[in-house]
């Protein structure tokens, strides 16, 4: 069966960081989240404050698109915002 045969649950992404090209090195510092899970990019800041130094979105995931629950990507914007705030020093 392909991927649009049986797709995962939004709460659970593919997790796969990596792919031909990326090392190693680079996809294990690399976190894969659920997509509209707010409180779970939140655990990642508080988790690994500092270290984090991009959020990249792709609402695609296992062949199926994703739309925005009202309020998640003002609430994503408002906390990458916050978090470069306080850690740019």
């Amino acid at each position: 069966m392909d991927c649009w045969s049986r797709p995962a649950p939004a709460s659970r992404p593919l997790g796969i960081p990596g792919s031909a090209g990326v090392p190693e090195e680079i996809a294990q510092l690399t976190l894969a989240l659920p997509y509209n899970d707010l409180a779970q990019v939140e655990a990642a800041f508080a988790t690994y404050p500092g270290a984090i130094a991009a959020v990249i979105l792709e609402r695609r995931g296992q062949c199926r698109l994703h739309s925005s629950v009202p309020g998640y990507l003002t609430g994503l914007r408002a906390l990458t915002a916050r978090e470069a705030l306080a850690h740019r020093r």
